[in-house]
């Protein structure tokens, strides 16, 4: 009957093993996904903190570029 249930069914793996084993077990396997989660989420972070410094240091660059860009052509202009 388990082994049924558990062909008809294969999604439910996870939950009956919950249901059958002890509640430790899915009490882990909610942690380990909290964990999981966790470490994405300082590992992503971790990863774009240099790349959005690099990106505002880009847009500084292309903003100073178009600020000299636009001097030049007025004085260009106004010469």
């Amino acid at each position: 009957m388990q082994g049924i249930q558990t062909r008809a069914t294969p999604c439910d793996r996870p939950v009956k093993k919950r249901s059958k084993k002890k509640g430790g077990s899915g009490g882990s396997s909610k942690s380990v996904r909290e964990v999981v989660l966790e470490f994405l989420a300082t590992h992503i972070s971790s990863c774009l903190r240099p790349s959005l410094q690099r990106m505002k240091q880009k847009i500084a660059q292309q903003q100073a570029l178009e600020k000299s860009e636009e001097s030049a052509s007025r004085a260009c202009f106004n010469a």
